[in-house]
């Protein structure tokens, strides 16, 4: 599970809902997948990672996050994770590329 790194922040359950505006929706592998998705986007701000139940891997791609949107907007939902870009570097997805190819690894560095 993604916790934290030095671009992403997770927080657990929530998720930005209802009409997301400026939103898109792929299919990610893992979260990790899922969070590099947004990185590699120029607009993306945050995403909604769906980690459980049918439909598991569904990736929200966001132009805002939960922070920036109006308090109606966040929702609970414990199947997904809110992922929102902290900082964006172009070799960070470089390194988030090495770290899905190894996933399974202890270590992706």
């Amino acid at each position: 599970m993604l916790t934290k790194t030095n671009s992403l922040s997770q927080k657990s359950g929530k998720i930005l809902g209802k009409s997301r505006k400026g939103s898109e929706t792929k299919q990610a592998g893992s979260e990790l997948e899922c969070g590099m998705l947004c990185v590699a986007d120029g607009s993306c701000q945050s995403v909604n990672c769906k980690t459980a139940g049918i439909g598991k891997g569904l990736c929200g791609l966001n132009s805002k996050t939960l922070q920036e949107a109006s308090e109606d907007y966040e929702e609970t939902n414990l199947e997904f994770n809110h992922l929102h870009v902290i900082k964006k570097v172009r070799k960070l997805i470089i390194i988030l590329y090495c770290c899905m190819a190894r996933e399974q690894e202890s270590s992706c560095l």
